[in-house]
């Protein structure tokens, strides 16, 4: 779960590039047979990655007592394999990430100034630009979430000995991609609408009596 995740917030990411810098031909490129492909794609090496390293490989991913949190099997073979397998891997897709939704929310803020600009014909609306500033909102955050997650595992948590610190830290990458759903909740305000449309659809209307005294 953990490798595939990395993997899908890159391609979230250069989707929403595409649909920033190539919107004509948005619909060409993401196809829902490419989606699919791709989402099959992720899982398989995902799968395939995981079964090597922890089953064929020996470097186990198991539970040390002594800081309260999972890890992989610390030799120095291990490290080495984690360190070029992993470590590299995901941060560079880390870095990636967080580099694409930053170019793409300065793009689609860019894009929305020169659509309100007071000389261009086609007005946006306000619908419109809120939904840009949302956009916006969501890219950088969730960049940030992602790349916090695994600075705070890889390179904060060796630095500590302290057991508690140690479990925090290694375990706030888990926390931080539970947090997608929040941040995408709290990005959008359609969403947010809509759960609460869909709360308040079965509660009963009530209709104030009027009493006439003849």
């Amino acid at each position: 779960m953990y490798h595939a995740s990395i993997m899908f917030h890159f391609y979230l990411a250069f989707n929403r590039f595409c649909a920033v810098f190539f919107p004509l031909y948005y619909r060409k490129i993401f196809t829902n047979l490419l989606t699919h492909i791709t989402t099959t794609t992720i899982w398989f090496l995902a799968f395939i990655k995981c079964l090597t390293f922890y089953e064929i490989i020996g470097c186990y991913f198991q539970y040390y007592e002594s800081f309260w949190t999972f890890s992989s099997l610390s030799s120095d073979f291990c490290d080495d394999v984690n360190w070029y397998t992993d470590f590299i891997p995901n941060n560079s897709l880390g870095v990636m990430i967080v580099t694409v939704n930053l170019v793409s929310a300065y793009r689609a803020g860019r894009n929305s100034r020169s659509l309100s600009s007071p000389g261009n014909q086609i007005q946006m609306t306000k619908q419109q630009r809120q939904r840009e500033i949302y956009f916006i909102k969501q890219t950088f955050f969730q960049g940030t979430s992602v790349f916090a997650g695994l600075a705070a595992y890889y390179v904060m948590a060796p630095l500590f000995v302290n057991d508690v610190v140690l479990c925090v830290l290694s375990t706030f990458w888990a926390f931080m991609q539970a947090l997608e759903g929040i941040i995408i909740f709290a990005s959008n305000r359609e969403m947010r609408l809509v759960i609460w449309k869909s709360g308040n659809k079965g509660r009963p209307i009530v209709v104030p009596s009027i009493s006439i005294n003849l």
